[in-house]
């Protein structure tokens, strides 16, 4: 599911996107993104018995003259760096995020739930979806898209200070890897950074 996602979004942005698109295009252009990804994957799993039901999380980013567009659906995050803090961006549409709004568990509690995996919104399920779409202005700080697998093992405050101390954004990539895996590793790793250069 995750491959068809990636697919089609990549397929109808490289498609699509202008240079001189503003911001209310762009997110016209994400949200059919990830319309086309959705009935893809709804498709192939109707399609094949052995994929009913497959589902994937998906985030999104496009940054562009220092604004941030996050397209988000699902548990994996999109955070904002610079050298003093870090910041997550999207809120997790998952089962313990829910208990937290609602005051039933705490942050901390959330971490050793047992449905803490349970996700309430996911691309290819249903029919249609509706990403949730978070804007920013980023000036000279580190955009960081990951899974579960990287925040799920590693502290918001030990991924700054790995990504602070890391000389360019793929070692500091590579380390968060490392750093996940030497905690557990317990699902799958994916981190992507990225900044706009000056």
């Amino acid at each position: 599911a995750s491959k068809l996602a990636i697919r089609a979004v990549k397929a109808c942005l490289l498609e699509k996107l202008t240079k001189d698109a503003d911001e209310e295009g762009c997110t016209a252009l994400l949200k059919e993104a990830y319309t086309l990804a959705n009935a893809e994957i709804y498709a192939r799993s109707k399609e094949d018995k052995e994929l009913e039901g497959m589902g994937t999380t998906l985030t999104v980013a496009l940054l562009k003259n220092g604004r941030l567009l996050v397209a988000h659906i699902g548990d994996s995050r999109a955070y904002i760096a610079d050298e003093q803090k870090i910041f997550q961006l999207t809120v997790d549409q998952t089962f313990v995020q829910k208990l937290i709004d609602s005051g039933e568990i705490t942050p901390e509690e959330a971490k050793t739930h047992p449905q803490r995996h349970m996700i309430m919104e996911a691309v290819g399920t249903e029919k249609t979806i509706c990403p949730v779409i978070y804007s920013a202005e980023v000036k000279q700080q580190t955009v960081m898209l990951c899974s579960d697998g990287l925040y799920g093992e590693v502290s918001d405050e030990e991924i700054h200070k790995t990504m602070t101390a890391a000389d360019d954004l793929a070692t500091a990539a590579d380390k968060l890897v490392v750093h996940a895996n030497v905690n557990g590793g317990m699902d799958n790793i994916t981190v992507v950074l990225l900044c706009e250069t000056m």
